[in-house]
């Protein structure tokens, strides 16, 4: 089932800031028991006169059903306090506590602008709760920020590959882009690898192989079809091109080995975005 609010006659407010900046938190918990999935974004974005500020979350239950909603109106700000990230509204409530130190990357940087990468928690305990609903989600999560000044339609990127595995002593975190500024970097429990191979089914890095096996499709489909699909009016605001992005998110049932031996099992999230 997909559910989405809008409200779009609300949605826009005048800033005195003139260049373009994004600020996206995402923020996830796969539940121990039953293996449900609950991502939160959080995305604020000034350019001119123009401010947005857009949350969304998802809830995949039985790795079939999935619940969405996206709002511009009605946001869930992410609170960080030491080791603790907080998110508190009328109906989530969330904590992430981490359980490894921070990572931070500038991605990208030129006269453009730059895209900076902080991965705030690369393994977490986590608790989401949706009071309406009365469902709670209790497991290893994660935790990031992209901040960006780089418009999305001019990134040097034709196609991004990012990932997450969890388990109870072992964290794994991708990135790859395709394109003219190609990224290829793995950290491994915090160890940085950058010769590493990255695919849709597979990771290999040192004496590492990580397999993802039995993939269930989070959301598939370009973001003016998936997200923004009831905000038709962002096309008189970004080119059309970006709002067709192809997405495709995973959550997936991954195998870590070293060498031939399993080291670790565990759950993935990971997705291939498409520029077009």
């Amino acid at each position: 089932m997909l559910r989405i609010s809008h409200r779009p006659k609300r949605v826009l407010h005048f800033v005195t800031q003139s260049d373009f900046l994004v600020s996206k938190w995402y923020a996830d918990v796969i539940d121990a028991q039953t293996g449900n999935v609950v991502i939160l974004y959080h995305s604020e974005l000034t350019w001119k006169k123009l401010g947005l500020r857009f949350s969304n979350s998802l809830q995949f239950l039985n790795r079939k059903k999935l619940h969405s909603v996206a709002s511009f109106t009605t946001h869930f700000n992410p609170t960080l306090t030491g080791n603790l990230l907080s998110v508190n509204d009328a109906k989530i409530t969330g904590q992430w506590t981490a359980l490894r130190v921070k990572i931070t990357e500038k991605l990208f940087e030129d006269s453009s602008g730059y895209i900076l990468w902080e991965c705030f928690m690369p393994l977490a305990e986590g608790n989401v709760r949706f009071g309406q609903k009365n469902r709670n989600f209790q497991g290893f999560g994660y935790v990031e920020r992209l901040i960006f000044s780089v418009k999305p339609w001019e990134m040097p990127i034709t196609v991004l590959r990012w990932g997450r595995f969890l388990s109870e002593n072992q964290s794994v975190v991708w990135i790859r882009w395709e394109g003219k500024a190609e990224r290829n970097l793995i950290f491994h429990n915090g160890q940085k690898y950058t010769d590493g191979q990255i695919e849709d089914d597979e990771v290999r890095f040192g004496s590492f192989r990580l397999l993802l096996t039995e993939k269930c499709t989070l959301r598939n489909g370009s973001l003016i079809t998936t997200v923004f699909r009831k905000f038709g009016w962002l096309k008189k605001l970004f080119p059309e091109g970006i709002l067709n992005l192809q997405e495709c998110k995973w959550q997936t049932r991954s195998q870590l080995y070293q060498n031939q031996d399993i080291i670790s099992t565990g759950w993935t999230i990971h997705e291939r975005v498409e520029w077009v």
